[in-house]
């Protein structure tokens, strides 16, 4: 069966707005501009000899937010000159589709530095307790 009623579905990355303690990047690095990963599935299905199944629920909101910067954006310089791994910091995204907020991420370690033929770029992986990811208002 041919499809005959479509959505004409448009994605522009330049509508997400990203901010690190206020701040807003200026100078992302070539490919995306953030990657969210949930640390573990928030249920999951144990079974024992006989097939009996056990749904066991997850509380844990808990992620890692890697954010793809040139290493001469404000937010990757301001981090540099007052690098702490316990500072926390504070992560607000809007996409078109999301917004993904952030309340308490830590650095515990500073990106890897290079330079080489492509403008520098530095991945910023930060960990937090509790990630929210929800649907952004209409």
């Amino acid at each position: 069966m041919a499809i005959t009623d479509y959505t004409d579905y448009k994605w522009d990355a330049a509508s997400t707005v990203l901010t690190v303690d206020g701040i807003q990047p200026t100078a992302y690095a070539s490919g995306d501009i953030f990657t969210l990963t949930f640390t573990n599935d928030l249920v999951t299905i144990s079974m024992d000899i006989f097939g009996h199944g056990i749904t066991i629920i997850h509380h844990d909101g808990s992620a890692t937010f890697q954010l793809n910067l040139t290493a001469l954006d404000e937010v990757y310089l301001t981090i540099l000159k007052n690098y702490d791994p316990a500072d926390t910091h504070v992560i607000d995204v809007m996409t078109p589709v999301e917004h993904v907020h952030i309340d308490s991420a830590y650095l515990p370690k500073l990106p890897p530095v290079g330079v080489g033929s492509d403008a520098p770029s530095r991945q910023l992986e930060f960990n937090t307790p509790k990630a929210i990811a929800e649907p952004a208002a209409a």
